[in-house]
């Protein structure tokens, strides 16, 4: 995951009510999943223990996603059952695609996140909630701009950013 990427999230969760949270945890499953792969073809390739060790990191923060998107469910509702067995589905593929190195089994995951990402942005759009970061800083992109970059302007600093405790 690159540094921009890190900082487009960061961003992103300061600024989501909770169904648009699930959307970016999505969105950082499937990232760290395309990294994964992505250290997978490396170490095929070179037999470097760096790349196997950087896959597996990959894929083991994958899983991570996995769980909070398995402990946020609310079993009151039956998808939330569907929910879990999807989830639980995508962690067992993903720890066969760490002894098997295969990257076909990380593009079925893929696919499953893929498609529920989906759903929950369509779901996203009539959520009216606001974050739960009301004391969050925010951004302003496009007030200056560089010959080849856009600068973004922060406003609303505060020293005591996110939940007051």
């Amino acid at each position: 995951m690159t540094q921009e990427e890190i900082q487009s999230f960061t961003r992103r969760i300061t600024e989501s009510n909770p169904t648009e949270l699930v959307v970016v945890l999505y969105d950082i499953y499937l990232i760290r999943m395309r990294d994964a792969k992505a250290s997978c073809e490396k170490y095929k390739a070179s037999l470097s223990d760096v790349d196997l060790s950087e896959m597996n990191r990959q894929s083991k923060a994958g899983d991570k996603v996995l769980d909070n998107l398995m402990a946020d469910l609310d079993f009151t509702y039956e998808i939330s059952n569907n929910l879990y067995s999807l989830y639980d589905y995508c962690k067992r593929k993903n720890a066969l695609f760490r002894v098997k190195l295969d990257s076909s089994l990380i593009k079925e995951t893929e696919s499953i996140i893929k498609e529920l990402r989906g759903a929950f942005e369509e779901i996203a759009k009539e959520d009216t909630r606001d974050s739960g970061l009301s004391n969050a800083q925010q951004v302003a992109a496009g007030y200056t701009y560089g010959r080849t970059s856009l600068n973004e302007i922060e406003t609303n600093y505060d020293v005591n950013r996110g939940f007051k405790a």
